[in-house]
């Protein structure tokens, strides 16, 4: 049996040029995350929807952005 991959989440901060890519725990595909600096940054630490920035992949990543 081949192992499930992870979920990767990228996060694409589009006034830095930066790009990092981050393996979760669960199974998955790849969802992106991108957007300035300071509106990933507000996301990521709750402060602000990670729905208000721009997303590829699955959404359920985002949604289950809080438990992982």
């Amino acid at each position: 049996m081949v192992p499930r991959s992870a979920a990767t989440l990228a996060v694409e901060l589009t006034d830095a040029g930066a790009r990092r890519e981050h393996d979760l725990p669960e199974a998955g595909p790849v969802t992106t995350i991108r957007g300035p600096a300071a509106d990933v940054l507000l996301a990521v630490w709750g402060r602000a929807p990670l729905q208000a920035l721009h997303a590829d992949g699955d959404p359920s990543v985002l949604e289950n952005w809080p438990r992982i």
